[in-house]
C-alpha cells in the first residue's frame, strides 16, 4: 500500500473499525463534505483497498446505499505471540479474521535461538501466503517505540530491541508490543471493544495485565508504561509478593501461579490450577471457597480500574479466569461493592483466552502500523 494522507487513513480506519458504511455516515463521523468523501475514497477502491458492498435500502422512501468496507484479501500480517516454551503464530487478513495459524516449541529461551524459530516460522507461513505486508511481534514485557522489550522476565532477557533484530532478518516491517495491550488493540477493532471510544482489557494467567483505551486510542504511556497493575495493593493481609514485597498485591492476590501455591499448601499436595478450578466447579469446599475469594478480589479490582477511567467495556480475559467463570456471582459482588455510588453499571464481559487470540492481537498492531505509517 502506497503512503496515504490523513485524511485518506482516517476513512481507511473508519471503515475498518466499524465494517461495512455508507457513505453517508462516513461523512458525518469524520465531518468531512460529500464531495471531500468522494475525492478521499475514490483512490481506495481504485487501489484495491475499499469496495462497494451490494446495495441496501436504508428507508422505506430512501435511495439505495452502496456500503463501503475493507477489501480484506488486500493484505495479510503475520502475528506472533513469545511465551516460554512456545512461540503462536497467526495469518490475518486486512480485516483482521485468522486464516493460518501455527505452534513451534522454544527449547532454547536465548534471544539469538528464539529469533531463529520466529524467522523459520515467519517464512512457512509466507510460502503458503506470499502476500505478507506485515509483522507483529508480542511480549510479556514491556515495549518501548513498538520495538525494544525489557524486563521479560519469562524469558530471561533485559533489554532487547527485537523489532530491529527481526526486520534485518525478515526484511519486513515489524511492530513489536506488550501482548495485553496489542490485545486490547485486537478486542478494539475487532471484537469485544468494536465501536466504542473507551474500553478496558485486564488479563489474568501466569500474571494480571492491564490495557486502555481511551478516545479511539490505544494508551501505551511514557516508555511503554501504561497499566502496570499487576503490583497494586489489593489485600493488606495476603501474603507477601516475593517481587514487590507488598502484602496482598494483584498479583500474589489473583495469578494463576499464586492460586496455585495456596491450594497445594491447602490441600497438601501439587495442585495444578486447571485441577483446582475443576475441583471448584465439582463442589470441592476448599476449592470452591478459594475460587470464590479470588473472583471476589478480581470484582474489586476491576472496580477500582473502572473508576479510574470509566470505560464503556471492560473485557475480562486470559487463561487464568477461570475462577471468574466458577464463581461469577462473587466476582459480580465484589464490582458492585467497590464501584463508586454514582457510576452507571459496567457492561462487563467475561472471555477465556487462548495463545493464538494474543497473536491475533500482535497482528492487529501490524495492521495499524501499516495504515498508519506506510
Amino acid at each position: 500500500m502506497s503512503s496515504l494522507e490523513g485524511s485518506a487513513r482516517a476513512v481507511m480506519l473508519e471503515v475498518l473499525r466499524h465494517g461495512p458504511t455508507s457513505r453517508a455516515d462516513l461523512a458525518r463521523r469524520l465531518s468531512l463534505s460529500s464531495a471531500s468523501l468522494t475525492r478521499l475514497t475514490k483512490p481506495l477502491v481504485v487501489g484495491g483497498l475499499l469496495r462497494e458492498r451490494s446495495a441496501e435500502l436504508l428507508s422505506s422512501t430512501g435511495r439505495p446505499s452502496l456500503p463501503l468496507e475493507v477489501v480484506a484479501e488486500a493484505a495479510y500480517f503475520v502475528g506472533v505471540k513469545i511465551v516460554k516454551d512456545a512461540i503462536f503464530s497467526v495469518v490475518t487478513d486486512f480485516a483482521g479474521n485468522v486464516v493460518m495459524r501455527r505452534e513451534a516449541p522454544v527449547h532454547d529461551r536465548s534471544v539469538e535461538a528464539v529469533l531463529r524459530v520466529i524467522e523459520a516460522e515467519v517464512r512457512r507461513l509466507r510460502r503458503s501466503q506470499p502476500r505478507i505486508a506485515a509483522v507483529g511481534v508480542t511480549v510479556g514485557g514491556m515495549v518501548s517505540e513498538h520495538s525494544t522489550v525489557w524486563g521479560v522476565s519469562s524469558l530471561g532477557w533485559q533489554t532487547v530491541d527485537l523489532g530491529d533484530l527481526l526486520r534485518h532478518r525478515l526484511q519486513l516491517p515489524v511492530t513489536v508490543e506488550n501482548d495485553v495491550k496489542a490485545f486490547a488493540q485486537a478486542e478494539h477493532w475487532f471484537g469485544a471493544g468494536r465501536g466504542l471510544r473507551s474500553f478496558a482489557v485486564i488479563t489474568v494467567g501466569i500474571g494480571v495485565g492491564a490495557a486502555f483505551i481511551a478516545n479511539d486510542e490505544l494508551v501505551t504511556g511514557h516508555q511503554g508504561l501504561a497499566g502496570l497493575l499487576d503490583h497494586w495493593p489489593l489485600d493488606p493481609t495476603g501474603p507477601e509478593c516475593e517481587l514487590c514485597r507488598h502484602p496482598g498485591c494483584v498479583r500474589v492476590s489473583l495469578s494463576s501461579p499464586a492460586l496455585e501455591r495456596r491450594a497445594s499448601a491447602e490441600l497438601g499436595r501439587t495442585v495444578s490450577f486447571d485441577e483446582l478450578m475443576d475441583l471448584a466447579g465439582a463442589g470441592d469446599p476448599a476449592a470452591d471457597r478459594m475460587a470464590r475469594a479470588a473472583a471476589h478480589q478480581l470484582g474489586r479490582f476491576t472496580a477500582l480500574v473502572a473508576n479510574m477511567i470509566g470505560p464503556e467495556r471492560i473485557l475480562l480475559s486470559g487463561d487464568g479466569i477461570g475462577y471468574a467463570l466458577v464463581a461469577e456471582p462473587e466476582l459480580r459482588r465484589g464490582l458492585t461493592e467497590a464501584r463508586h455510588p454514582r457510576a452507571p453499571a459496567d457492561d462487563l464481559v467475561i472471555e477465556p483466552l487462548e495463545f493464538f487470540e494474543w497473536a491475533r492481537g500482535a497482528a492487529a498492531m501490524a495492521i495499524r502500523e501499516h495504515i498508519l505509517h506506510r
